[in-house]
């Protein structure tokens, strides 16, 4: 179940107070939602408008986006927008799962957890390490976003903006002793105030999402023409497939690619392998393939997945062959996979110029993401955050 607190959902064509009261459905990514009663609608400006706090039974519904449904006792199908505006905020991910943290970090990450009487709860996972011998909180290898998690909240708007303050402000001071923070927040979670009212740093990182990859042809025909012509053509050079290809297999040809560009991996082999290999056995890590006639890869990606949302997390290509088609068309196959399932698609950052004018060839919508961090000023010209700006490892 995902909570939703406040949904407005507004409605044009529906007969409310005819007849007795009935469900509000909506059938999302093929999962029925009940919404409420028709009764608890009340007519405001020519449309009707639900405000109650609701248990959304379908996890895939994303804010903003239309579904076509049945609403009220005559069953008229309508297009209406699901608006979840607080789902987003302080949700979990597929990098807050707890398998996930012990395949990434092992036994160096904890929880910070605060727990009203009432139920209400909130908590920070964060990943302990050192450099210098300078303490350090951050994000587990290959974890693009973390940030807080805010279960149980109910109320009016400015009573749950309370509270959520309350709650990681809280957390934010029970945080282990550190010189040095650094975390980037999930897109669309605004949680970055508490940390801000807390002498935290807040930065603005953009990706690229598609929130409905249900309709190929659509997402297709929104792509730029160039992009479609290399996808084209490299299918026609190379064989397309999904899950064909082994996690060591994946890892050994990824290593191989940075040896001939002369560049150092972010993390060991034994992480990469540790992280997909868990991630595969929970059914949550896809592999796309490009291979030559030889059967010998030409590029591979790897998307990590939880119920919401479709990660593009890691990217491999034989340059020496300079064939710039393959990875598009891996992308494509992703985002076909991601439609598939219900899923959003989460191109997970871009590190460069070059990077973002290539995503942003997908037709996506470009959204912010928060990066809160601390750092006393003696240490700013010493250290650097991350060795990536959010952009899928290369």
């Amino acid at each position: 179940m995902v909570r939703a607190n406040i949904v407005p959902l507004e409605v044009s064509r529906c007969n409310i107070g005819k007849g007795p009261p009935a469900p509000v459905h909506f059938r999302v990514a093929g999962q029925l939602v009940t919404l409420g009663k028709s009764r608890d609608l009340t007519r405001s400006s020519g449309t009707h408008r639900f405000e109650t706090p609701l248990a959304i039974k379908a996890i895939s519904a994303r804010a903003g986006t239309a579904w076509r449904g049945s609403v009220g006792s005559r069953g008229k199908t309508i297009r209406a927008p699901i608006i979840l505006i607080s789902q987003a905020m302080g949700c979990s991910t597929i990098f807050h799962q707890r398998w996930w943290l012990d395949a990434a970090a092992g036994d160096r990450w904890l929880e910070v957890r605060t727990t009203l009487n009432s139920g209400q709860w909130a908590s920070l996972k964060v990943f302990r390490t050192s450099k210098w011998g300078i303490p350090m909180l951050g994000m587990p290898p290959l974890s693009h976003t973390l940030g807080p998690e805010i279960h149980g909240l109910e109320g009016k708007p400015e009573a749950i903006r309370r509270m959520r303050l309350f709650l990681l402000d809280n957390v934010i001071r029970q945080l282990p002793r550190h010189f040095i923070f650094n975390q980037v927040l999930n897109a669309g979670d605004l949680d970055a105030l508490a940390f801000r009212l807390n002498n935290f740093s807040v930065n603005v990182e953009y990706t690229y999402r598609l929130e409905d990859c249900s309709n190929s042809a659509q997402l297709l025909a929104s792509m730029r023409d160039k992009l479609r012509n290399a996808m084209r053509r490299a299918e026609e050079r190379a064989e397309i497939s999904k899950n064909n290809m082994s996690v060591s297999e994946f890892v050994a040809f990824y290593f191989q690619n940075l040896d001939r560009e002369d560049r150092s991996p972010n993390h060991s082999k034994e992480v990469y392998t540790r992280v997909l290999e868990a991630g595969l056995a929970r059914g949550a890590v896809e592999l796309f393939v490009a291979r030559g006639p030889d059967k010998s890869p030409r590029a591979s990606i790897c998307t990590v997945f939880d119920d919401h949302t479709m990660y593009y997390l890691l990217t491999t290509q034989d340059r020496s062959l300079k064939d710039n088609g393959s990875v598009a068309v891996l992308i494509w196959n992703a985002i076909r996979s991601a439609g598939e399932k219900g899923l959003a698609f989460d191109f997970d950052g871009f590190g460069n110029r070059g990077a973002a004018a290539f995503l942003s060839q997908f037709g996506g919508t470009l959204c912010p993401r928060l990066r809160v961090s601390r750092m006393p000023k003696p240490l700013q010209g010493l250290m650097h955050l991350g060795p990536r700006f959010g952009a899928p490892e290369v």
